[in-house]
């Protein structure tokens, strides 16, 4: 028989089990509130081990299928705020009030923070000052890095991300035994931090050192890391005591009277295949075109360089080119000049022949002189202004520079 009234917004069903405002089954309602209930214990049983991330997980998975769900929502707030996280904390908590604002755990915590504003101020400043160390440890800035995260976690002990980084920056100035006190520190909150567990195993350390540094951590940082709200410690001590689901009435809250065991063995090949092919389907419509677009950009990636090179060695090419060419014009011109030197010493050397030959002239013309005899005074005057005007022509130079000259040719 069909609800009367619809469990999530509390308009009317049909005969059919479908809501007429919100348009939803009342099945499938169930359905999911069992889902989130499912999850919501998990998280619990989670979070009462220690495994705030694994609880973490578990809440948040909870509420994609009940985002009405107030039990597991402040649950999700108190863990959030238990690693150091308030901003999500406050923001689940919020919203808790909002879906319920009376009778809401949610309530009181944002109450008592209202009341303590230091503490929130505090708190913002380590986020502030946990951004800035992490800036300065992408810098490789470390020294820097540790006053930044030294400050942050004297505002907020219980930063979990703010040891990491810490533990992180130890690792890399190789410091492993420093490192494993911070590690520690985030084991004693949260046992199975995947990523405190991946830095103790890369530092060497076995299974069994893990789990007793996690006890150890536990008995030591315990009252100072889950004074506020951590989970019960000892009888009596508050606030985040274990948590039931209960049932209630109302128009969101979802009813948990009535359900039946399932006996899901029967449906294990079923779920095996299902999940094979959900994975196939991953695969092919996620991993594949991820695989084709890393194989796209690497080749792109090559292409890229081989452009480069090619570039790169046309322009030595070209380079080349133009020395060779600037080479042959130098070439050429001293050939030019080297003819143009030779045409030079020919003529000089045609000068020189010529003042041997005026030499020679002269030097007869004055031996004719000295064996003649003063018969023929016309002939003399005639032989005088010939040698007058060979002589002429060798003025001012001596025998010996003339001599000189025609060895330096």
């Amino acid at each position: 028989m069909a609800e009367k009234t619809c469990i999530y917004c509390g308009g009317q069903v049909d005969e059919n089990g479908y809501c007429l405002s919100c348009k939803l089954s009342q099945d499938f309602l169930r359905k999911a509130g069992n889902t989130s209930l499912y999850y919501y214990n998990i998280g619990l049983d989670r979070a009462r081990m220690g495994n705030l991330t694994g609880a973490r997980e578990s809440l948040v998975m909870s509420l994609r299928y009940n985002k009405t769900n107030i039990d597991a929502r402040n649950l999700l707030g108190l863990i959030c705020y238990q690693m150091g996280d308030t901003v999500e904390a406050i923001r689940h908590w919020v919203m808790s009030v909002n879906y319920r604002p009376e009778a809401n755990a949610a309530a009181r915590y944002l109450k008592e923070l209202r009341e303590k504003p230091k503490t929130i101020e505090k708190e913002n400043d380590a986020a502030r000052t946990f951004n800035i160390a992490l800036d300065h440890a992408k810098r490789k800035e470390f020294d820097l890095a540790v006053i930044q995260l030294k400050k942050c976690l004297s505002e907020n002990k219980r930063f979990l991300q703010a040891y990491l980084l810490m533990a992180l920056i130890e690792i890399e100035c190789k410091k492993p035994g420093t490192a494993k006190k911070y590690i520690a520190r985030v084991i004693s909150v949260d046992r199975n931090n995947p990523t405190a567990l991946h830095f103790l195993r890369e530092l060497g350390t076995s299974e069994d050192a893990i789990n007793r540094m996690a006890e150890d951590g536990q008995e030591e940082d315990s009252e100072a890391l889950f004074n506020y709200y951590g989970m019960e410690l000892r009888p009596g001590e508050r606030p985040a005591r274990k948590i039931f689901p209960e049932k209630k009435e109302g128009r969101r809250n979802l009813q948990r009277d009535n359900r039946k065991e399932q006996n899901l063995t029967r449906f294990s090949n079923i779920y095996m295949l299902v999940g094979i092919i959900i994975g196939a389907a991953v695969f092919f419509f996620l991993l594949a075109p991820e695989i084709r677009q890393k194989a796209d950009t690497k080749q792109q990636t090559m292409e890229t360089n081989y452009n480069e090179t090619l570039a790169s060695k046309n322009s030595e090419i070209e380079s080349l080119t133009q020395a060779v060419t600037t080479l042959s014009e130098q070439n050429q011109a001293f050939a030019s000049s080297t003819d143009a030197m030779q045409g030079t010493i020919d003529d000089l050397t045609g000068e020189v022949e010529s003042l041997k030959q005026s030499i020679a002239n002269g030097t007869a013309v004055v031996t004719s002189q000295s064996e003649s005899t003063a018969e023929d005074t016309d002939a003399d005057e005639e032989t005088n202004e010939a040698a007058n005007r060979n002589n002429a022509n060798v003025e001012g130079i001596s025998q010996d520079e003339i001599q000189n000259m025609i060895q330096s040719e």
